[in-house]
């Protein structure tokens, strides 16, 4: 599972934004990759950064912690 994005604000987003690609190369049978980093990013062109979180820098709040285990359970579950 890919880290959210940090608050740019804070520090800069690499080495972090290249997490997201090499998490998917470890994809394949029997290892599953969940990208949290580009979901967060697709949903902060429409929520402001400290709507997202727990602490303005770094962790998430109860909105995007439901993102996180709807996204995991996503990728767990089997292919109808």
């Amino acid at each position: 599972v890919t880290p959210m994005q940090p608050n740019a604000l804070w520090r800069p987003l690499e080495p972090h934004s290249r997490y997201a690609a090499s998490d998917a190369a470890l994809a394949a049978p029997g290892v599953a990759a969940v990208d949290v980093w580009n979901f967060h990013g697709a949903l902060l062109k429409a929520k402001k950064y400290e709507d997202l979180t727990g602490n303005n820098v770094n962790h998430p709040n109860d909105f995007l912690i439901r993102a996180y285990a709807q996204l995991v359970a996503a990728r767990l579950r089997p292919a109808p």
